[in-house]
């Protein structure tokens, strides 16, 4: 059922897509604390697409897998909307969107290959700097706080950068 749950998702966020203002590629790091319940030790690296659905809001699918020691052993699917705190990120409705831009995201996450910890995670970018108009955006020193379902626990966890690919 979980599996299910998370194409249906997926394939949502993809039909939202083809009606999208912007779509870009994302590429980032992803770490958490050592010897947390959630997340092997180690880094990861976090890829996916982000799709802008309103000048302000954007919806992001990204796949997160673990690089070293043992690449690939643990690989979460995520699915989360941002909203642009500072100024719209889209041009449209007469806006100018500004250079530099902060986001607040809600979403879930889960490991896709064990199904052992899946939940609701929130983020807080408080620097980004470039937008679709400019082919590409660096999302910086994101935290956010991860709520692992079936082991009760809050786990922390950072982006110290993500880099956005625009198109067009």
């Amino acid at each position: 059922m979980k599996r299910i749950t998370l194409l249906v998702t997926l394939l949502v966020v993809f039909t939202l897509s083809l009606g999208a203002h912007n779509v870009g590629l994302s590429i980032g790091v992803f770490g958490a604390p050592p010897n947390n319940v959630s997340f092997e030790d180690g880094p990861f690296i976090q890829s996916g697409v982000v799709v802008g659905l309103s000048p302000r809001f954007e919806a992001e699918a990204q796949i997160i897998a673990k690089v070293t020691p043992t690449p690939f052993s643990q690989l979460f699917a995520s699915v989360n909307a941002s909203y642009a705190l500072i100024s719209s990120v889209f041009e449209g409705a007469g806006d100018v969107p500004s250079y530099a831009n902060a986001y607040l995201s809600l979403g879930v996450m889960g490991d896709v290959l064990s199904l052992q910890s899946y939940g609701p995670f929130v983020r807080i970018t408080p620097l980004s700097v470039g937008g679709p108009q400019f082919k590409l955006r660096e999302r910086t020193l994101s935290m956010g706080v991860y709520y692992d379902i079936p082991a009760s626990r809050v786990t922390f966890f950072w982006n110290l950068f993500h880099l956005d690919f625009f198109g067009k």
